[in-house]
């Protein structure tokens, strides 16, 4: 098409004047939406930009033989050594003190008796802790339950409720 004839809309947008045109209950409408685009953008950026707690919590593990999440001890008898490698990251903010309570349990006769123990033990944020922890059970039975808890002296709930927890089953047969 020659010059002329093609359709060549202004491109200049006078917003001065086209805010002039607008009722009051118009500019009122365009005013909330621009709120709301604003306030949608600053809860965007808060989600991904501050960390959530989640992000900061202390990393509590056993692993077993080979130092893998694997092969834990499954069969034992009475009074015979058990160990596994328990380790502690402190992902917190700040330095933690922990401990660990190693407990067996018979889930068919309620007993329970603590069987071993690890620490105190203080981390810097981001700092690592592993060790060998052994311990034996004391009676003989089919599902008995090995529970480790972790202690932290934080605060004076935590000192007395278990931060972490986490659990065996093991078969322990006379021999």
């Amino acid at each position: 098409l020659p010059a002329s004839a093609a359709h060549a809309p202004a491109l200049d947008w006078p917003p001065r004047s086209w805010w002039g045109t607008l009722s009051l209950y118009e500019r009122r409408i365009y005013r909330f939406c621009a709120a709301a685009l604003l306030l949608a953008g600053l809860a965007a950026a808060w989600v991904f930009l501050v960390p959530s707690p989640a992000e900061f919590m202390t990393e509590f593990y056993i692993l077993g033989a080979e130092g893998l999440a694997e092969d834990y001890p499954r069969q034992a008898a009475p009074g015979e050594t058990l160990n596994v490698t328990l380790g502690i990251t402190n992902r917190e903010r700040e330095p933690f003190t922990y401990r660990v309570e190693v407990w067996a349990v018979d889930p068919w006769s309620e007993q329970r008796q603590q069987v071993g123990t690890a620490g105190p033990l203080t981390l810097v944020p981001a700092e690592s802790h592993e060790q060998t922890l052994t311990w034996a059970m004391p009676w003989a039975g089919q599902d008995q339950i090995v529970e480790f808890y972790l202690f932290t002296t934080a605060t004076p709930q935590t000192a007395a409720e278990p931060y972490r927890q986490l659990r065996l089953w093991l078969n322990v047969t006379e021999r």
